[in-house]
């Protein structure tokens, strides 16, 4: 029997889809993205131990990758410089 003493706990939540669909890194299909919380929290001995740590990121439907929420495609044009 393998008993680990320390493993995280992740639970991740749908929250609602993004609005334009991106090209995806992994899969490179573009395609509809979700967006995800996920909470984690460190668990010693199957017990809750210090804060749960939230994080927002965005999923591919279709692969499933997650990415940070602020992700932006790199086939997207880039921002415009701020005029001085």
């Amino acid at each position: 029997m393998h008993l680990s003493l320390v493993t995280w706990e992740v639970r991740r939540l749908e929250s609602e889809r993004a609005a334009r669909p991106r090209r995806c890194p992994r899969c490179r299909g573009s395609a509809e993205w979700t967006a995800v919380q996920e909470r984690r929290r460190l668990q010693l001995l199957g017990t809750g131990v210090g804060p749960v740590r939230r994080r927002d990121l965005v999923s591919c439907r279709t692969c499933g990758c997650a990415l940070p929420a602020g992700w932006r495609d790199a086939s997207s044009p880039p921002l415009a410089p701020l005029a001085a």
